[in-house]
């Protein structure tokens, strides 16, 4: 009986909580559609929005704007929001000022003769940026749109399934999600994504009406990228009445013992947590089974490889790599960086390789290489759980040793050049998964 007082007691209380909380607090979701319109799909994503009565924001292609007006006019006339892709949808970081300027405003010229006005609101194209970019953007008016999450529904290897998935795991409260006007999997998949955050309370709406401060397309090391303003920040959003703050204050502390103890004793919900492994470097050597061990386990991975790297998985040609992520990892060796990165770019051009633009160095960043490797669209990235030391001498140790710093969204970096490494792994994957935790590709966070 005292058992199920005090469970009967932490249900009230939570659900109390739950709604003060939810009352102040709206969970909110930002659909957005680059490099349209797009002939045979525009319509059918105008189509699902409407019969769900919501609204997403259109980011568009001049030259796109040029051939399909009639387009532009039902996503305006649809109530949907239009922002700037540029009219191109050329890299930026090809430009300059007055290119980036002429780029921008011609798109905004072009949507004004067609629905009467303009927008305030861009996307560099695959969120190729830099500091200069932002800025030049800023001055003409411009506040530059990232996302929370990229479902990277224009890779090679996407799935109707992979968009669902990437759109909706681990949901924050509030969510920017990044997909293209083009892919007929976006279009498959939409629906279920729309159900997903509306069976969760979400409110669709528009970049415009709703501002998240400082969203950002990824998590960078270095302070600089960190610092940029990514979109521009709504002073009022978020705000609560001070009453209702009041009693939200109350309930918590009103429900924080049977709360304790209904979450202790009750099984009826589990945590969904996750972990993301990537390799520093590949060992020929080891790769086949390295791939058939990933690949048996059902674990995408991310591998940070250097020029020379990419040289070696080249003459390999194994088609497992496919099913990776590919990121670039600096040399230790001396020299010029930014050429490094253009030969092991066009050492990839044309080919199927899930490239995602970070980069790794062993030996530090300095500003130089920041700047130079910014102007390439790569990003710095440094890990909270450092690399395993070199020196260890078995895999009882490396499961050890990463088992010891796991915790959630941990990204688990792994020098991919060692025996050791094969050998730890099909006992390593087990381990994380006996605690729980689900293991993503990097590019699905």
């Amino acid at each position: 009986m005292l058992h199920f007082k005090k469970t009967t007691c932490a249900f009230v209380t939570c659900a109390l909580l739950f709604f003060v909380i939810n009352t102040g607090f709206t969970k909110r979701v930002i659909l957005t559609f680059d490099d349209g319109p797009h002939p045979y799909t525009t319509e059918k994503i105008l189509e699902i929005l409407n019969q769900q009565e919501i609204t997403a924001t259109f980011f568009l292609v001049g030259i796109m704007i040029e051939k399909y007006p009639h387009l532009v006019k039902k996503i305006y006339e649809s109530g949907c929001e239009i922002g700037n892709h540029t009219y191109s949808d050329t890299r930026l970081t090809t430009l300059n000022k007055m290119e980036l300027k002429d780029s921008l405003n011609s798109v905004n010229k072009l949507l004004e003769s067609i629905t009467g006005k303009q927008t305030i609101f861009f996307r560099p194209p695959g969120g190729r940026s830099n500091k200069d970019i932002i800025e030049t953007a800023r001055k003409e008016g411009y506040y530059t749109v990232f996302w929370t999450r990229h479902v990277s529904d224009t890779s090679y290897d996407i799935t109707v399934e992979k968009i669902i998935k990437r759109a909706t795991v681990n949901p924050l409260d509030t969510e920017l999600i990044m997909m293209h006007d083009g892919p007929p999997e976006t279009i498959e998949a939409l629906p279920e994504v729309i159900r997903f955050y509306k069976n969760r309370g979400y409110e669709f709406t528009t970049v415009s009406k709703v501002t998240p401060p400082m969203f950002k397309n990824m998590n960078a090391g270095a302070g600089e990228v960190s610092d940029w303003p990514m979109v521009l920040g709504n002073a009022n959003s978020g705000e609560m009445d001070w009453q209702l703050c009041l009693i939200g204050i109350i309930a918590l502390f009103a429900s924080i013992g049977s709360t304790f103890y209904f979450i202790r004793y009750s099984n009826s919900r589990k945590m969904n947590i996750h972990v993301s492994i990537v390799f520093l470097g590949v060992g020929k050597k080891y790769l086949q089974d390295l791939f058939k061990i990933l690949r048996d386990m059902n674990i995408i991975g991310t591998f940070f490889l250097s020029e020379k790297d990419v040289g070696e998985l080249l003459d390999l040609n194994n088609s497992q790599i496919h099913y990776h992520n590919i990121a670039y990892l600096k040399s230790s060796a001396p020299g010029e960086v930014k050429e490094s990165l253009i030969r092991w770019k066009r050492k990839l051009h044309n080919s199927k390789y899930s490239i995602i633009p970070l980069y790794y160095s062993r030996s530090g960043y300095t500003k130089k290489e920041i700047k130079e490797l910014k102007e390439e669209g790569f990003f710095p990235v440094n890990w909270k759980m450092a690399p395993p030391d070199r020196e260890l001498n078995s895999s009882h140790h490396l499961i050890e040793y990463v088992m010891k710093k796991l915790k959630n969204r941990a990204v688990i970096p792994i020098w991919g050049d060692r025996k050791l490494t094969v050998e730890a792994m099909p006992d390593l994957i087990n381990e994380i998964s006996l605690k729980g935790y689900s293991i993503l590709s990097l590019n699905e966070y």
